[in-house]
């Protein structure tokens, strides 16, 4: 009985050490395990760098945007109202200093908006309030209105000056070339071939000739 005893506890002494042995075998795998974490955390840093990538193509993309931004509407009317302005003061202006006995003593510059082709009303008082530099009254108004304001003196005499665009001779997108007139008496009158360009910073006039004189 006693050796049975003995063996019994021999027995559990040696299933002891057994169970013992084999808890070594379970840390071992921890660092599979935290081999695995590691693993896994690293997707998550590639994973985060695809996400930074991502952000890039969206600022990217933004920029894009700005450096190629959308055509502007076109306002072709108010555009082309401002350019005849330019035009046509450029063009009366040019005459002006032409025979510049016919500006003395003048007491009024009257312009000929008639004679403005697709000029509106507010380039007429553009190309008006331009010519306020000259300090006498400017009005838009024709020789045969001057007539029957009784301003017209000896059938062809006036105390100002009558400035008129005689005509259109040829028209681009950056040249306009007319012809202008300026008016003070039949024996008083010159026209002038104005020649204007467009250059980067607008409009100007590139040269003048005269045509006739009487």
């Amino acid at each position: 009985m006693k050796k049975i005893c003995i063996w019994l506890s021999i027995l559990c002494i040696m299933i002891f050490l057994v169970g013992c042995s084999e808890k070594p075998n379970n840390n071992t795998q921890n660092p599979a395990v935290e081999t695995e974490s590691g693993t896994k955390d690293t997707p998550n840093s590639d994973s985060s760098v695809e996400n930074e990538g991502e952000t890039d193509d969206e600022v990217d993309g933004e920029e894009g945007q700005v450096n190629h931004p959308e055509k502007q509407p076109e306002n072709g009317e108010t555009a082309e109202s401002s350019d005849l302005a330019t035009i046509y003061s450029i063009a009366l202006e040019a005459i002006m200093p032409v025979d510049d006995a016919l500006n003395e003593d003048m007491t009024y510059i009257a312009i000929n908006g008639g004679t403005l082709v697709d000029a509106t009303d507010e380039d007429m008082q553009t190309i008006l309030s331009y010519f306020n530099k000259y300090n006498v009254e400017v009005k838009n108004t024709s020789f045969k209105e001057l007539e029957e304001e009784g301003l017209v003196q000896e059938g062809n005499y006036i105390e100002g000056i009558l400035l008129e665009i005689d005509d259109v001779e040829s028209k681009t997108d950056d040249k306009v070339v007319l012809n202008v007139s300026k008016f003070r008496s039949g024996l008083g009158a010159i026209g002038i071939k104005a020649t204007i360009i467009k250059e980067e910073a607008g409009w100007k006039l590139e040269s003048t000739e005269e045509t006739w004189i009487s």
